[in-house]
This record gives C-alpha cells, structure tokens and sequence, in this order.
C-alpha cells in the first residue's frame, strides 16, 4: 500500500483525455521532439561550421 495518490496506475490519458484531443496531443508531442532535435542539429553544424 502506498500514501501516493494513484498509486495504482496513472488514469489520466485513458480516462480524462478525450479521444478528439488525443488527435492532436500524439502529434504534438511528437512534433515538438522532432523540432528540438531539428534545432539542436542546426545549432551543433554552425558550431561545426563557426571554428
């Protein structure tokens, strides 16, 4: 038995989340991973490129 709140799993995509917005929150969140690796590769070939 745990004293943390949910210890039995985390309901909070399966049941809170609308099927409607999990349409656009996967993308999302698959987007803005690829963004951030976009600008890191960006950023580390003009240092490559800079010295």
């Amino acid at each position: 038995e745990s004293l943390h709140p949910g210890a039995d799993g985390n309901p909070a995509f399966s049941e809170i989340t609308a099927p409607e917005l999990r349409y656009i929150l996967y993308p999302a969140f698959i987007g803005f991973i690829a963004l951030a690796f976009w600008i890191y590769d960006v950023v580390h070939r003009y240092k490559t490129v800079q010295y």
